[in-house]
Order: C-alpha cells, then structure tokens, then sequence
C-alpha cells in the first residue's frame, strides 16, 4: 500500500498520494514551516533532483519532512532538527546509511548533491534527501506482519553489526525532552482532572 487510510491528525491523504500529508493549518506545533513552492523548487534544484513536479509535508515527530515528486523520481527531503545537525552526527547517521545499503539492507538511500555532499545547508537549515520508500501502517494484531517485522529488524541490525563510526547521542530525546513531558501531563490533566 501507498497511503496510510487513516493518516495523523485527521488530514487526508494529499492530492497525488505521495503519502500522508499535512498543510500548513493543520500540521501539529512541533512542525512549524514556513516551507512554499519557491523553496521546495531550490531544495530540488540543490540535490539535482530534477524539476519540482508536485511537494507536500509528510507527518513526523522531530524532523520537517517533505515528499517531493520531480521529473527524475520521488524524494523524502528532511530539514534536520538543529541539535542533530553537528559534523559528527551527520558523519555518523550518513555513514551508517552508507554502510546499511553497501551492505544490502533495506534502507532509503541517500540522494548526493551534484558535488558529491549527502546533506545541503541552505540558510540556516541543514537537508537532507533519500528515496522515497513506499510504506504501510503495521498491523500490531497480525502474525505475518511482526514476524516480517522481527525477520527485517534481524537482517538490518545484521547489517550493521561491523558499522565502527561512533557518536555521542546521549540527550534526551523529543518525545522525553522533560519539556514535551510536562507538557504532554499537562494537556492529559486538562483532559481529565480526576
């Protein structure tokens, strides 16, 4: 399957089923951007995608994510949240990429600018593109499902096992950030206050 039926935050799916998106309006505090046509055209142009052909927000947690479909494909474009942005991280998350499609695992591979770069500044936000893998929602109550689940997890962790690059990525992460945690207890008091 292509699209999620039941996409978050009750948006429907976009217009040239790319996947499940979320305009401007609709999309959650955590995803403000003030992404248009005239920059999505750029970020295309930065990756030598090709032309822009149609774009729209993809649903996330921490990253702007963005489905492109242009002349030459189709394209998940990621703007970085800024704590993941130093040199050594995007080494280490890079690398691994790298490493996991050399050594076969199912991964959405990383699109290169034309001078050979896996990620693109572009003011003061740091890019990224892969492929644009077609995916489905896990049925949690099917068998055949978590097994090809487990059997996946197993082949990818296989993969890397001899992956050697290493990083700090110690720190909370978003959905832990103490921050987003009082504020998740918050919004659930306000809802029931017994």
């Amino acid at each position: 399957c292509s699209v999620v039926d039941n996409p978050p935050y009750g948006v429907p799916p976009y217009k040239s089923r790319l996947a499940y998106c979320q305009s401007a309006e609709t999309r959650p505090p955590s995803h403000e951007s003030a992404m248009d046509t005239t920059q999505a055209t750029v970020l295309c142009e930065s990756f030598g995608l090709g032309e822009l052909d149609d774009w729209a927000h993809l649903a996330g947690t921490r990253n702007d994510a963005l489905a492109l479909s242009t002349s030459r494909g189709r394209w998940l474009a990621r703007r970085r949240y800024p704590a993941y942005c130093t040199p050594e991280r995007l080494r280490f998350d890079h690398g691994l990429i790298q490493h996991l499609a050399r050594r076969g695992a199912a991964v959405a591979r990383l699109a290169e600018t034309p001078d050979g770069h896996t990620f693109r500044r572009l003011g003061e936000d740091v890019w990224e593109v892969h492929t644009f893998v077609e995916g489905c929602p896990l049925d949690e109550g099917s068998v055949n499902d978590i097994a090809a689940l487990a059997a996946a997890l197993a082949r990818f962790h296989a993969a890397g096992e001899d992956y050697t690059n290493t990083v700090n990525k110690l720190g909370p992460r978003a959905e832990t950030h103490p921050a987003s945690l009082r504020a998740k207890a918050a919004e659930l008091a306000a809802a029931d206050p017994s």
